[in-house]
Protein backbone atom coordinates (compact mmCIF):
# COMPACT_ATOMS: atom_id res chain seq x y z
CA UNK A 1 0.00 0.00 0.00
CA UNK A 2 1.38 3.92 -1.03
CA UNK A 3 1.83 6.11 2.13
CA UNK A 4 -0.34 9.13 2.56
CA UNK A 5 2.98 11.19 1.43
CA UNK A 6 2.71 9.49 -1.94
CA UNK A 7 -1.10 9.37 -2.63
CA UNK A 8 -0.49 13.02 -1.93
CA UNK A 9 2.71 13.59 -4.09
CA UNK A 10 1.07 11.74 -6.87
CA UNK A 11 -2.45 13.48 -6.98
CA UNK A 12 -0.39 17.12 -7.05
CA UNK A 13 1.77 15.85 -9.81
CA UNK A 14 -1.37 14.98 -11.57
CA UNK A 15 -3.25 17.92 -11.25
CA UNK A 16 -0.23 20.07 -11.82
CA UNK A 17 -0.06 17.95 -15.26
CA UNK A 18 -3.66 18.44 -16.33
CA UNK A 19 -3.35 22.42 -15.08
CA UNK A 20 -0.14 23.82 -14.81
CA UNK A 21 -1.41 27.24 -13.24
CA UNK A 22 -1.99 24.91 -10.02
CA UNK A 23 1.80 25.40 -8.41
CA UNK A 24 2.10 24.22 -5.04
CA UNK A 25 1.69 28.04 -4.28
CA UNK A 26 -1.79 27.67 -6.06
CA UNK A 27 -2.50 24.74 -4.17
CA UNK A 28 -1.57 26.02 -0.88
CA UNK A 29 -3.65 29.15 -1.62
CA UNK A 30 -6.94 26.68 -2.43
CA UNK A 31 -6.34 25.18 0.71
CA UNK A 32 -5.95 28.00 2.57
CA UNK A 33 -2.60 27.44 3.82
CA UNK A 34 0.57 28.60 3.79
CA UNK A 35 2.88 27.18 0.99
CA UNK A 36 5.60 26.26 3.20
CA UNK A 37 2.79 24.40 5.48
CA UNK A 38 1.71 22.35 2.19
CA UNK A 39 4.77 21.70 1.17
CA UNK A 40 5.82 20.29 4.38
CA UNK A 41 3.02 17.80 4.01
CA UNK A 42 4.17 16.68 0.52
CA UNK A 43 7.65 15.94 2.69
CA UNK A 44 5.61 14.19 5.11
CA UNK A 45 7.05 16.70 7.90
CA UNK A 46 3.55 17.10 8.61
CA UNK A 47 0.36 14.89 9.09
CA UNK A 48 -2.31 15.69 6.72
CA UNK A 49 -4.82 16.68 9.46
CA UNK A 50 -8.25 15.82 9.37
CA UNK A 51 -9.86 19.51 9.23
CA UNK A 52 -7.75 19.89 5.74
CA UNK A 53 -8.92 16.44 4.46
CA UNK A 54 -11.86 17.30 2.71
CA UNK A 55 -10.43 20.24 1.40
CA UNK A 56 -7.05 18.24 -0.22
CA UNK A 57 -9.37 15.72 -1.55
CA UNK A 58 -11.30 18.46 -3.65
CA UNK A 59 -8.59 20.63 -4.62
CA UNK A 60 -6.60 17.76 -6.10
CA UNK A 61 -9.78 16.44 -7.93
CA UNK A 62 -9.65 13.12 -6.54
CA UNK A 63 -11.97 10.66 -7.84
CA UNK A 64 -13.66 8.03 -5.36
CA UNK A 65 -10.99 5.39 -5.59
CA UNK A 66 -8.15 7.67 -4.91
CA UNK A 67 -9.93 8.87 -2.17
CA UNK A 68 -10.78 5.37 -0.61
CA UNK A 69 -7.26 4.69 -1.03
CA UNK A 70 -5.87 7.53 0.57
CA UNK A 71 -8.72 6.65 3.75
CA UNK A 72 -7.50 3.31 3.77
CA UNK A 73 -3.74 4.31 3.89
CA UNK A 74 -4.57 6.70 6.72
CA UNK A 75 -6.63 4.26 8.55
CA UNK A 76 -3.83 1.69 8.47
CA UNK A 77 -1.26 4.33 9.77
CA UNK A 78 -3.88 4.45 12.49
CA UNK A 79 -3.67 1.12 13.33
CA UNK A 80 -0.05 0.57 13.19
CA UNK A 81 1.18 3.83 14.99
CA UNK A 82 -1.83 3.93 17.55
CA UNK A 83 -3.48 0.38 18.24
CA UNK A 84 -1.31 -2.04 17.70
CA UNK A 85 1.52 -0.01 19.98
CA UNK A 86 -1.47 0.26 22.77
CA UNK A 87 -2.68 -3.46 22.55
CA UNK A 88 -0.20 -5.30 21.82
CA UNK A 89 -1.44 -6.96 18.82
CA UNK A 90 -0.89 -5.83 14.68
CA UNK A 91 -3.92 -7.51 13.40
CA UNK A 92 -2.61 -6.68 9.69
CA UNK A 93 -6.36 -5.58 8.49
CA UNK A 94 -5.29 -4.18 5.09
CA UNK A 95 -7.40 -4.36 2.62
CA UNK A 96 -6.31 -3.59 -0.85
CA UNK A 97 -7.88 -2.10 -3.51
CA UNK A 98 -8.42 -3.47 -6.83
CA UNK A 99 -7.55 -1.21 -8.92
CA UNK A 100 -4.09 -0.67 -6.53
CA UNK A 101 -2.09 -1.79 -9.60
CA UNK A 102 -4.01 0.22 -12.41
CA UNK A 103 -2.08 3.00 -14.05
CA UNK A 104 -3.95 6.53 -14.05
CA UNK A 105 -4.38 8.19 -16.97
CA UNK A 106 -4.75 11.87 -16.75
CA UNK A 107 -7.08 14.09 -19.38
CA UNK A 108 -4.15 14.46 -21.92
CA UNK A 109 -4.87 10.73 -22.97
CA UNK A 110 -8.39 11.02 -22.71
CA UNK A 111 -8.24 10.78 -26.85
CA UNK A 112 -8.40 6.89 -26.21
CA UNK A 113 -12.20 7.61 -25.39
CA UNK A 114 -13.19 9.28 -28.00
CA UNK A 115 -13.91 5.95 -30.12
CA UNK A 116 -15.08 3.23 -28.57
CA UNK A 117 -12.76 0.90 -30.18
CA UNK A 118 -9.78 2.16 -28.94
CA UNK A 119 -9.67 0.30 -25.93
CA UNK A 120 -10.57 -2.87 -27.49
CA UNK A 121 -8.06 -2.70 -29.30
CA UNK A 122 -5.62 -2.89 -26.82
CA UNK A 123 -7.06 -5.22 -25.38
CA UNK A 124 -7.39 -7.78 -28.38
CA UNK A 125 -3.87 -7.50 -28.84
CA UNK A 126 -3.62 -9.29 -25.16
CA UNK A 127 -5.56 -12.08 -26.14
CA UNK A 128 -3.48 -15.38 -25.57
CA UNK A 129 -3.33 -16.03 -29.46
CA UNK A 130 -3.05 -12.46 -30.67
CA UNK A 131 -5.20 -12.04 -33.26
CA UNK A 132 -3.82 -9.76 -37.13
CA UNK A 133 -5.60 -6.55 -37.89
CA UNK A 134 -8.08 -7.63 -39.71
CA UNK A 135 -9.09 -10.69 -37.46
CA UNK A 136 -9.43 -7.64 -35.08
CA UNK A 137 -10.93 -5.62 -37.63
CA UNK A 138 -13.26 -8.90 -37.81
CA UNK A 139 -13.98 -9.06 -34.03
CA UNK A 140 -14.97 -5.56 -33.62
CA UNK A 141 -16.80 -4.60 -36.68
CA UNK A 142 -15.22 -2.07 -37.94
CA UNK A 143 -13.14 -1.27 -40.75
CA UNK A 144 -9.30 -2.67 -41.29
CA UNK A 145 -8.53 1.37 -41.67
CA UNK A 146 -9.85 2.02 -37.65
CA UNK A 147 -7.76 -0.54 -36.63
CA UNK A 148 -4.58 0.76 -38.13
CA UNK A 149 -5.52 4.29 -36.98
CA UNK A 150 -6.17 3.41 -33.71
CA UNK A 151 -2.84 1.10 -33.85
CA UNK A 152 -0.64 4.14 -34.71
CA UNK A 153 -1.51 6.67 -32.13
CA UNK A 154 -1.39 4.14 -29.36
CA UNK A 155 2.16 3.51 -30.75
CA UNK A 156 2.43 7.54 -30.73
CA UNK A 157 1.18 8.26 -27.28
CA UNK A 158 2.97 5.10 -25.52
CA UNK A 159 0.25 2.40 -25.06
CA UNK A 160 2.15 0.42 -27.57
CA UNK A 161 5.52 -1.07 -28.52
CA UNK A 162 6.52 -2.64 -31.33
CA UNK A 163 8.80 -5.61 -30.74
CA UNK A 164 11.82 -7.17 -32.60
CA UNK A 165 10.03 -9.43 -33.63
CA UNK A 166 7.16 -7.03 -34.94
CA UNK A 167 4.55 -8.16 -32.52
CA UNK A 168 2.56 -5.45 -30.97
CA UNK A 169 3.49 -5.50 -27.14
CA UNK A 170 0.78 -2.99 -24.80
CA UNK A 171 3.63 -0.94 -22.31
CA UNK A 172 0.72 -1.15 -19.42
CA UNK A 173 -1.68 -3.87 -19.30
CA UNK A 174 -3.98 -2.22 -16.45
CA UNK A 175 -4.91 1.65 -17.03
CA UNK A 176 -7.57 3.64 -15.64
CA UNK A 177 -9.10 7.13 -17.03
CA UNK A 178 -10.20 8.93 -13.00
CA UNK A 179 -12.37 12.01 -13.05
CA UNK A 180 -13.39 13.80 -10.18
CA UNK A 181 -16.09 15.52 -12.55
CA UNK A 182 -18.25 14.76 -15.81
CA UNK A 183 -15.77 15.02 -18.93
CA UNK A 184 -17.12 14.83 -22.64
CA UNK A 185 -15.14 12.24 -23.74
CA UNK A 186 -15.92 9.78 -20.93
CA UNK A 187 -19.88 10.65 -21.38
CA UNK A 188 -19.34 9.30 -25.02
CA UNK A 189 -17.35 6.36 -24.29
CA UNK A 190 -19.90 5.17 -21.68
CA UNK A 191 -22.71 6.10 -24.17
CA UNK A 192 -20.98 3.93 -26.92
CA UNK A 193 -20.85 1.11 -24.31
CA UNK A 194 -24.45 1.24 -23.25
CA UNK A 195 -24.81 1.16 -26.43
CA UNK A 196 -22.75 -2.10 -27.07
CA UNK A 197 -25.00 -3.52 -24.25
CA UNK A 198 -28.25 -2.66 -25.82
CA UNK A 199 -26.99 -4.69 -29.20
CA UNK A 200 -25.95 -7.68 -26.74
CA UNK A 201 -29.50 -8.08 -25.96
CA UNK A 202 -31.09 -7.26 -28.94
CA UNK A 203 -28.71 -8.93 -31.66
CA UNK A 204 -30.36 -12.00 -33.56
CA UNK A 205 -27.95 -14.89 -31.46
CA UNK A 206 -28.44 -13.19 -28.08
CA UNK A 207 -30.19 -15.81 -26.79
CA UNK A 208 -27.01 -18.50 -27.79
CA UNK A 209 -24.62 -15.88 -26.10
CA UNK A 210 -26.73 -15.47 -22.78
CA UNK A 211 -24.33 -17.10 -20.62
CA UNK A 212 -21.15 -15.11 -21.68
CA UNK A 213 -22.91 -12.04 -20.70
CA UNK A 214 -24.49 -10.59 -17.23
CA UNK A 215 -27.07 -7.25 -18.23
CA UNK A 216 -28.89 -6.81 -14.53
CA UNK A 217 -30.48 -4.05 -13.35
CA UNK A 218 -31.66 -3.26 -9.73
CA UNK A 219 -34.57 -0.50 -9.04
CA UNK A 220 -34.84 0.98 -5.40
CA UNK A 221 -35.63 4.06 -3.79
CA UNK A 222 -32.36 5.13 -1.44
CA UNK A 223 -30.64 7.99 0.17
CA UNK A 224 -28.13 10.81 -1.44
CA UNK A 225 -25.84 10.16 1.68
CA UNK A 226 -25.15 7.21 0.56
CA UNK A 227 -24.04 7.65 -2.58
CA UNK A 228 -20.41 8.18 -2.48
CA UNK A 229 -20.15 4.66 -0.61
CA UNK A 230 -22.56 2.72 -3.22
CA UNK A 231 -20.14 3.86 -6.00
CA UNK A 232 -17.51 3.02 -4.43
CA UNK A 233 -18.80 -0.57 -3.76
CA UNK A 234 -19.42 -0.99 -7.19
CA UNK A 235 -16.90 0.22 -8.71
CA UNK A 236 -14.34 -1.94 -6.86
CA UNK A 237 -16.73 -4.48 -7.36
CA UNK A 238 -15.95 -4.05 -11.34
CA UNK A 239 -12.39 -4.10 -11.33
CA UNK A 240 -12.61 -7.10 -8.83
CA UNK A 241 -14.42 -8.91 -11.30
CA UNK A 242 -12.26 -7.93 -14.36
CA UNK A 243 -9.21 -9.00 -12.15
CA UNK A 244 -10.51 -12.26 -11.93
CA UNK A 245 -11.14 -13.28 -15.16
CA UNK A 246 -8.18 -11.21 -16.77
CA UNK A 247 -5.57 -12.95 -14.08
CA UNK A 248 -6.39 -15.99 -16.61
CA UNK A 249 -3.19 -17.86 -18.22
CA UNK A 250 -5.98 -18.20 -21.52
CA UNK A 251 -7.45 -15.01 -22.63
CA UNK A 252 -9.76 -15.55 -25.34
CA UNK A 253 -12.34 -12.95 -25.99
CA UNK A 254 -12.26 -8.70 -25.10
CA UNK A 255 -15.24 -8.47 -22.20
CA UNK A 256 -16.70 -5.30 -21.53
CA UNK A 257 -18.52 -4.85 -17.84
CA UNK A 258 -20.59 -1.42 -17.77
CA UNK A 259 -22.04 -0.54 -14.57
CA UNK A 260 -25.07 2.40 -14.48
CA UNK A 261 -26.32 4.05 -11.64
CA UNK A 262 -28.62 6.99 -12.00
CA UNK A 263 -31.80 8.74 -10.61
CA UNK A 264 -35.75 7.81 -12.02
CA UNK A 265 -37.01 11.05 -10.46
CA UNK A 266 -34.66 13.78 -10.76
CA UNK A 267 -36.40 17.40 -9.82
CA UNK A 268 -34.42 19.26 -12.23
Amino acid sequence: MKSVVEHLQNASRRLKRERPGMSLRAVAGRLDISPSYWSKILRGERALSKALLPRVVKVLAMDVQQVAELQRCILQNIENEKLAPATGLNTQTEQRSPVADYKEMGTPDFWMLEEWFHIPILNALTLSAQPTIDEIARRLKIGVGSVNLSVAKAIAAGFLIRTAGGQLKRTDLQVRFPTSRSHPAVRKFQGAMIGKALEAITAGKAADHFEERLISSVCFAGSKEKILAARLILEEAMYRAANLMAGEDQRETVYQLNVQLFPHDRKD
